[in-house]
């Protein structure tokens, strides 16, 4: 020592300066009375090998300090052996461990060695409260934690426990997976009744949950449970996009195993079905039983089939078994309109060749024509099938154009003071017919090119 006890002068007569019989050896004692110890040098402190080395064991209070508050250099270095323990920073009962500046900027590393480590943070079997980094809002600290092929474990104990991670009231974003390489995540996929919630159900906010997936498919509920799936439930105004991508997407919803059943609900703002310009549709194609129903029950609104403006055809019970269609079999005063909203030269046609057709009411025949006598020639319209004529002093004529195999007209005279003419382009058995008399009739069929009287009143045939 170059300098021992300075600044002490005459006072170092009062050390007690104890060197105990064989210094060096494993029972020696070296004991200072002074209050410090300086030195302008390299101060050293050694003992032999397998000896405890006890320093300030005393201290009941105050303060033992290691190094300097004002060094700038140099290390302080604690070494240990190889053994459990080998470095140990034991305080009292409530004592707390400090370790780094409350206002230091350098580095704190713990296990930093190339070699297998084990660092073990708040292990004991006791409650523990661990904090990692600081919790100042706007603060723009950084905790990284890394892991290797070993993998990252958090909260594996078989204990009830809240995790919380970013619930801090700030706009947070969250990457779980995102290098690009395949990934497996799995989130609560032990066999439990687990509650998963996914973002949040404030009403007004501007939340959004996306989920994307590529070519491996998405699924939802596809294990063999009974369950309930919900999907924009909420009493608000909500748009739901299923497959509007442009591509040639491919859509199932429901099954037609057992009593499986599917209910489609609108209110006022109706429902569309919008396809394809050449698209088929199909509707309870592998129906065998069953009932197929189209409208209310109570309903007073109107039910359209084929109301295109081309040309198309409407085909009801084409199928090749015995059908029953029944057309307005209601207990109400119904009225059956069939073709009679064109103008065009419609054509109806009821029963085949050999089929039967029954009519259990009133036969009445609405589609007519008058023709007023005018001492002229007049063709009779072939769309209508009943004629009300007149004819005057001169006389009127009246031709008749041919028609198609079947179609009956009826001429009826009603009011004459001359000789009504009915001329047909083909007639049998005679040119021309005459009618001069109110009340008088012809009743005409178009039969191999030719018209045949099949009944009538007073007509004369010339």
């Amino acid at each position: 020592m170059k300098k021992l006890f300075k600044g002490l002068g005459i006072s170092f007569l009062a050390l007690a300066l104890v060197v105990g019989v064989g210094a060096g050896s494993a029972n020696a004692a070296l004991t200072f009375g002074a209050t410090s110890v300086t030195t302008d040098g390299a101060f050293t402190v050694t003992s032999v090998a397998g000896t405890s080395v006890n320093m300030f064991a005393a201290n009941t209070t105050g303060s033992i300090n290691i190094g300097g508050t004002s060094q700038t250099s140099g290390a302080t270095t604690l070494y240990g052996g190889t053994g459990t323990g080998a470095i140990t920073l034991t305080p009292g009962t409530a004592g707390t461990i400090v370790i780094g500046a409350a206002a230091g900027t350098g580095a704190i590393s713990l296990g930093t060695s190339s070699a297998a480590q084990s660092i073990n943070i708040g292990t004991g079997d006791a409650v523990k409260t661990i904090v990692v980094g600081n919790s100042t809002a706007g603060g723009a600290s950084i905790t990284t934690i890394h892991a290797g092929t070993g993998g990252l474990n958090l909260a594996t104990t078989a204990d009830a426990r809240t995790i919380a991670i970013g619930t801090g009231a700030a706009a947070n974003t969250w990457n779980i997976g995102t290098g690009d390489a395949i990934q497996t995540a799995n989130l609560f996929t032990a066999s439990s009744a687990h509650v998963i919630t996914i973002g949040h159900n404030t009403a007004g906010e501007a939340s959004q949950l996306i989920l994307g997936v590529g070519t491996g498919g998405l699924s939802i509920g596809t294990t063999a449970d009974a369950r309930t799936s919900n999907i924009l439930t909420g009493a608000a105004i909500q748009t739901v996009n299923i497959a509007t991508g442009a591509a040639a997407n491919v859509v199932t919803i429901g099954s037609t195993t057992g009593a499986a059943s599917m209910t489609l609900n609108v209110g006022t703002g109706n429902f569309a079905l919008v396809t394809a310009a050449t698209s088929t549709i199909t509707i309870g194609a592998a129906q065998t039983s069953g009932t197929t129903t189209l409208g209310g029950t109570a309903q007073t609104g109107t039910i359209t089939l084929g109301s295109s403006s081309g040309t198309n055809i409407v085909n009801v019970g084409t199928g090749a078994g015995a059908t029953t269609v029944n057309i307005a079999t209601g207990v109400a005063a119904d009225v059956v309109n069939i073709a009679t909203g064109g103008t065009g030269a419609q054509v109806v046609t009821i029963g085949t060749a050999t089929s039967r057709s029954n009519l259990a009411g009133k036969l009445v025949i609405s589609s007519t024509e008058t023709i007023v006598a005018g001492g002229t020639t007049t063709a009779l319209s072939l769309f209508k099938p009943v004629h009300y004529i007149d004819s005057d002093a001169g006389g009127d004529i009246f031709t008749l154009a041919d028609g198609v195999d079947g179609q009956i007209t009826t001429i009826l005279l009603t009011s004459s003071t001359g000789v009504a003419t009915v001329t047909p382009a083909n007639a049998a058995g005679g040119t021309s017919y005459t009618l001069n008399a109110d009340g008088e009739s012809l009743i005409l069929q178009f039969m191999d090119t030719e018209w045949f009287i099949v009944g009538g009143n007073g007509y004369t045939i010339i």
